[in-house]
């Protein structure tokens, strides 16, 4: 790791302060959508320990990103990065009695009948994100199903 931070340009410590930047993003929301959709012993522990906005903390993560994250990695996060933020969104236009619902891996006939104008809509609103999160947007452009 030394080598890396011996070695590392300022385009590598910029790379990594943005890739610092997207990992409290990303911790931020699940923690976020996480505390909307899953019970407290679901949800990743240990998550809103880490000082993220901790100025010394921030800093003792820039030698890891910089020994260890390549274009791959980056490429990876930032899809899981969009897939979470879509998630986010989703939950902003569902009404809460249905945040729980879309971990369900078999909802009830009435679950999804009510709730499927409402994804539906959405999808047709956000066409990109209902993508990333594999939801079908309906024929109709005005959302009823």
């Amino acid at each position: 790791m030394n080598d890396a931070i011996r070695s590392a340009t300022m385009e590598q410590f910029t790379t990594a302060h943005e890739d610092l930047s997207l990992i409290m993003r990303y911790a931020e929301l699940r923690q976020g959508v996480e505390e909307q959709v899953l019970p407290a012993r679901q949800r990743l522990s240990g998550l809103e320990d880490i000082p993220f906005h901790d100025p010394i903390a921030q800093a003792s993560m820039l030698p890891a990103l910089l020994a260890t994250a390549s274009s791959e990695w980056r490429q990876g996060f930032c899809s899981e990065l969009a897939k979470l933020e879509a998630m986010n969104n989703l939950l902003s236009a569902l009404p809460e009695k249905f945040h729980r619902f879309l971990l369900q891996e078999q909802p009830s006939e009435s679950e999804r009948e009510e709730a499927a104008p409402i994804l539906s809509a959405w999808a047709n609103q956000h066409p990109a994100e209902a993508k990333l999160l594999a939801i079908q947007a309906s024929e109709d452009p005005s959302g009823s199903a």
